[in-house]
């Protein structure tokens, strides 16, 4: 059904806003592995171990694909603020304490610490995701195929 409203709508996209929505899609995407470098942080801020904190980039992948499923469509039919209520909910469902987790969010209680280890590996050459780091002195950039880790796997057990 056509309405005045819309008959003057674009057809199709634009390519600047075809251009936004990418880099846009692809940030989102990158979040997932933002949070690698800051599992010691994580780790020590709801008192856990780092295996148990290095849960959290599984449970963000997992999160997101579900989040698109289902969440993302909530957004078009519940208010922002209950909205915030069912992400608390779920930080508790997952074992973590969920007014910790809202005070963390609304404070800069981390900031400082987070920034520190932003700088440490951008002064380290990090300037990719995901960058794999293997004895805390070799470094593997960006996504590789599993030969280039394989090959760089033997030349550290080589030189070590």
């Amino acid at each position: 059904m056509s309405t005045q409203a819309d008959a003057g709508a674009p057809t199709h996209l634009g390519r600047h806003t075809v251009l936004l929505l990418a880099v846009v899609c692809g940030a989102a995407v990158a979040n997932i592995y933002y949070a690698q470098p800051l599992l010691p942080v994580v780790a020590r801020a709801f008192s856990v171990g780092e295996g148990e904190a290095g849960l959290l980039v599984t449970a963000s992948q997992i999160g997101y694909a579900v989040a698109l499923a289902f969440l993302v469509p909530l957004g078009d039919v519940l208010e922002r603020r209950r909205l915030v209520s069912v992400l608390l909910a779920v930080t508790e469902s997952v074992g973590l304490d969920p007014s910790r987790a809202a005070a963390i969010l609304g404070s800069d209680e981390y900031a400082d610490e987070v920034r520190e280890r932003e700088r440490m590996y951008l002064d380290a050459g990090i300037h990719s995701v995901p960058a794999v780091i293997i004895n805390n002195r070799h470094l593997i950039s960006g996504g590789q195929p599993a030969h280039v880790f394989a090959q760089a796997l033997r030349q550290i057990a080589a030189g070590e």
